[in-house]
């Protein structure tokens, strides 16, 4: 076992009685990671992007660790910034489990599943010539969105990462960007802290540019007016 398993196991020793869920459908990695009782199980594969695959993954990976959706105290999902669909599909599933179960969910912005201890940028792909940028500069995060053509000068001299190569751009390649087991860790603080959780009603993505197809929409909308 790595020093990160080892360090993430101990912390979810002081919430060993309770059974934890958390998925990631941000990006073309899906990842879930499940803590149940003193069993920690996890998955991390190439995502499809199909609710019907998602759920058969959650309920394969409930199973080895011997407990069902009913077990779970609580469940964590990745909400952005990242593929539109692929958020949604996961949101969708969560919502979903958390109203049959009432169960609370805690919502985790992808950079957040990181514990950086130097200032650093996140760089994943957004539509054609955009990117989600994600800066944390020693001790909280921000986010936007760059067009391609700024990248070079607003990562000038600083550690950056990327789940892909990027033309023009030195960075470090790290596909998936975090782990499962980072990801439980970060649900497990969430739930300890009560800080970033929420019911299925409450529950949002966090969408850093909206949809093409809802951006259309208000421009519709704003032609009317």
């Amino acid at each position: 076992m790595d020093m990160l398993s080892v360090i993430i196991r101990l912390a979810f020793e002081r919430m060993i009685d309770l059974n934890f869920l958390a998925i990631d459908t941000s990006s073309s990695w899906l990842k879930i990671a499940v803590h149940a009782g003193e069993e920690i199980a996890t998955l991390n594969m190439r995502y499809k992007r199909r609710s019907d695959f998602l759920m058969i993954e959650i309920d394969h990976i409930l199973k080895s660790v011997n407990i069902s959706l009913d077990d779970l105290d609580g469940l964590g999902c990745v909400i952005g910034p990242g593929h539109f669909t692929g958020l949604r599909s996961g949101l969708a599933s969560v919502k979903a489990m958390a109203f049959a179960n009432s169960l609370k969910i805690s919502a985790l912005p992808y950079p957040e599943c990181l514990t950086p201890k130097e200032p650093l940028i996140l760089l994943r792909k957004a539509r054609k010539g955009w990117w989600y940028f994600s800066e944390f500069d020693g001790s909280k995060w921000s986010y936007s969105m760059q067009a391609h053509e700024k990248l070079k000068e607003l990562v000038k001299g600083k550690r950056v990462i990327s789940e892909e190569g990027i033309e023009g751009l030195k960075t470090e390649i790290s596909s998936p960007i975090f782990t499962p087991l980072e990801m439980l860790e970060s649900l497990e603080k969430a739930f300890e802290k009560g800080e970033n959780v929420y019911d299925h009603l409450s529950l949002k993505p966090f969408y850093v540019q909206r949809p093409i197809a809802e951006e259309k929409l208000m421009e519709k909308k704003r032609g009317k007016v």
